[in-house]
């Protein structure tokens, strides 16, 4: 019986280890985790997942390969290409890919890689592919490139590329009053492809041609402002500050968070700088000591969202601490809320004045105007 037991424990310890989803971007390689991770970013994705692949085939002087996970119930593949002559990987694409089977037809006269793309989620653009670029987070069109262009039909052998006339939708409209630095995912990729279409998909170097005249009378000064600061932000995200309005209060009209021994802490607003908004304190520290303040969320009108950040205060001194939102988070709801709610931590690393750290906790905190 015992030797019965003893076997029955060991098919179930290997069953479990079975069952323990593997690196397997690391066991291919840490550079090919690396390089797929970074794209994951470029779509807000900072989970660790468990990667399966799926298929590979050298190509040239080059491997192709695909990868697939699961996040947030939705099935999603990577597509990557590994250089044998520079031994680097390129991400290429992320998205569904569907019928897998169609990669072994690559190279074939009637391949399409678009028919390959059912849902695509992101994909590395060097020539300005057309693509319907999806939502991670709703799973529906973000850039429905058919719901704006009627037809674009490219006459081989023409000089002209006849072509709908493009709209501006109303939900892109204020965009023109932002900075590049502050648009959001979905305005973003229309910036995309209208700089597409300024750039031209025929020769053509100038945006008229394709954009509703009353658009294009009213919006190509802003058109092509943001397709330079694109050009700017992708190049340096510091080039140029955000002018997005800047809703921190003055210290007088700040509103009273916390108040104990050690510190005084104050609600001074939220801002927006370089495309990241930030939730500024002011704080005073009463101590002789350099204090810490850190948080992991805050509640905007009753609507979680995770914030980081590491703020000091010297010794016997006053001034302002900001925590900046987590980019996989959204926009905030509001940069005037009426509630707030939130944790901050307050650590004395030397533990002469505090021994132990200990959190400020405060709830639907009022913002009065």
């Amino acid at each position: 019986m015992k030797k019965l037991k003893g076997i029955f424990v060991l098919f179930l310890l290997l069953f479990l280890i079975g069952c323990i989803p593997t690196n397997a971007l690391r066991e291919e390689s840490p550079v090919l985790e690396k390089r797929v991770y970074g794209a994951l970013g470029e779509i807000n994705i900072t989970d660790t997942l468990s990667f399966k692949k799926q298929w590979e085939k050298e190509i040239d002087d080059s491997i192709g390969m695909v990868f697939s996970a699961d996040y947030k119930k939705i099935h999603f593949d990577v597509m990557i290409v590994l250089d044998l002559q520079d031994d680097e990987y390129w991400v290429l694409a992320i998205g569904d890919f569907g019928d897998l089977t169609r990669l072994e037809h690559i190279g074939e006269p009637d391949f399409l890689f678009d028919e390959l793309f059912s849902k695509l989620y992101w994909f590395y653009d060097e020539e300005y592919l057309i693509y319907d670029i999806y939502d991670w987070e709703t799973n529906e069109p973000l850039v429905d490139i058919g719901n704006n262009i009627e037809s674009l039909d490219n006459q081989m052998g023409k000089e002209e590329i006849e072509t709908a006339k493009i709209t501006i939708p109303e939900e892109y409209e204020a965009m023109f009053e932002k900075s590049y630095a502050d648009l959001n995912e979905s305005e973003r990729a229309f910036i995309a492809i209208l700089e597409m279409f300024a750039k031209g998909i025929a020769g053509e170097d100038k945006l008229e041609g394709y954009l509703d005249e009353d658009d294009y009378d009213k919006y190509q000064i802003e058109i092509y402002r943001l397709i330079i600061e694109k050009s700017l932000y992708e190049y340096d995200p510091y080039a140029f500050e955000s002018i997005k309005d800047d809703y921190t209060r003055l210290k007088d009209d700040s509103i009273l968070i916390h108040e104990d021994e050690h510190v005084n802490i104050r609600y001074l607003g939220f801002k927006t700088k370089q495309g990241t908004d930030y939730i500024v304190f002011y704080i005073d520290n009463k101590t002789d000591v350099e204090l810490a303040f850190q948080t992991t969320t805050f509640g905007i009108d009753g609507e979680s969202f995770r914030f980081g950040g590491s703020e000091q205060i010297a010794a016997q001194s006053k001034g302002t601490i900001q925590f900046f939102k987590a980019s996989s988070e959204g926009e905030l709801p509001t940069m005037e809320p009426k509630k707030i709610s939130g944790t901050i931590r307050v650590i004395d690393f030397s533990r002469i004045r505090i021994k132990k750290s200990y959190d400020v906790t405060f709830s639907n905190i009022e913002i009065i105007d």
